[in-house]
């Protein structure tokens, strides 16, 4: 830690340290003669916490990242062919069906830092159209931001009430996708303390997911792969000398349920399309369509919609709270439509969750 690397440079005398000076209550180090070695032994409130992670180790080398290209580009395709050597249906047509297949095309430009584009075919052999565009984006990301910004076809996300159309404009969104290896839902980290090197092993409902050899330190685990409701977590912790501990801790977990702090939004503006005779059309209204939820805490999660057109409009909220007596689920959502009115929609849900345990029904929250 900082305050014992402070305390160990205050040791020093005309800027050298000797084991002696060096060694005190925080760190003991020592000089082996035979194996012409300096064994620097920390005391665990010395140590810094270390962050395992079930996904990837953020503190490890052994999993490099490859950054992008100046310049990549790439094309997938795929094509089927189908051959009817006997039919009795009469309305159908025996022989060699007219090919159909899918072109995939897209690339970077600028790097990690740059701008992709993708576009996606269907070929359909003997229509009026061969070759139909599908749908063409270019994407631009911020990786430390998490946010992905996307100019083309969209594919919006919604919540609530809202509807998902399909549309040409320009959106900007949330996209934990650039982070994989991470949990955003609220799973508290669970710390322990080595003093000898050891093994833990991890069990989630009385189920081993993971066995783990680690040295002596402090540690955090985190993005535990729990499942949906409640989850009895166990450490069994196992030593170099063979004593045994058990750690255990219970953990409420939604996948719709943010970790405090964290954010989930989209937004998109654009035109309304469609795909007719194999071509996309953009003739319909301009409209807007966003969300933003909000972690407020690891039991609390909240947010509000809007989305609308130069017809109407619609406006929601919603909120998920885990309460210590199961999930309750909050949505209500108010629309003006011209040439229809107003209308008002409210859901609310329930959840509790249950499992067999040495067979009796165990129900939790």
């Amino acid at each position: 830690t900082k305050e014992a690397l402070t305390d160990i440079a205050a040791r020093a005398e005309n800027g050298r340290l000797t084991p002696q000076s060096a060694s005190g209550e925080i760190v003991s180090v020592k000089y082996n003669a035979a194996l012409m070695e300096i064994s620097v032994v920390p005391t665990l409130a010395a140590r810094e916490r270390r962050l395992v992670n079930f996904g990837v180790d953020i503190g490890s080398d052994s999993t490099p990242l490859s950054k992008p290209a100046r310049f990549s580009a790439f094309a997938n395709f795929s094509l089927t062919y189908e051959n009817v050597l006997e039919d009795k249906n009469v309305t159908s047509n025996e022989g060699r069906q007219p090919l159909s297949g899918t072109i995939d095309v897209g690339g970077r430009f600028g790097g990690d830092r740059g701008i992709a584009f993708v576009s996606r075919f269907l070929f359909t052999e003997g229509a009026r159209h061969s070759l139909s565009r599908q749908e063409s984006q270019l994407v631009w990301d911020d990786v430390p931001r998490l946010l992905r910004v996307t100019a083309g076809d969209l594919r919006i996300r919604g919540t609530s009430f809202q509807n998902t159309p399909a549309m040409g404009g320009i959106g900007v969104e949330r996209y934990f996708g650039l982070e994989p290896s991470r949990m955003f839902r609220p799973v508290n980290n669970t710390s322990f303390d080595l003093e000898r090197s050891s093994t833990v092993e991890v069990k989630i409902n009385g189920i081993t997911v993971r066995n783990m050899l680690l040295k002596p330190g402090r540690y955090n685990l985190r993005d535990i792969p729990y499942a949906q409701g409640s989850n009895n977590l166990e450490l069994v912790i196992r030593d170099d000398a063979g004593r045994e501990q058990t750690i255990t801790s219970r953990n409420f977990f939604d996948f719709d349920l943010l970790e405090a702090g964290m954010s989930d939004f989209s937004f998109a503006a654009g035109k309304l399309s469609s795909i007719g005779s194999g071509v996309i059309h953009y003739d319909g209204n301009e409209v807007f369509s966003g969300f933003y939820r909000r972690g407020f805490s690891n039991y609390l999660t909240a947010g509000g919609d809007f989305q609308g057109d130069k017809d109407g409009a619609t406006f929601g909220i919603g909120g998920l709270i885990a309460a210590p007596v199961g999930i309750v689920r909050l949505q209500a959502s108010a629309s003006k439509r011209a040439g229809i009115g107003k209308g008002y929609a409210l859901d609310a849900g329930y959840e509790i969750s249950g499992r067999m345990d040495r067979g009796d029904w165990i129900w939790t929250a």
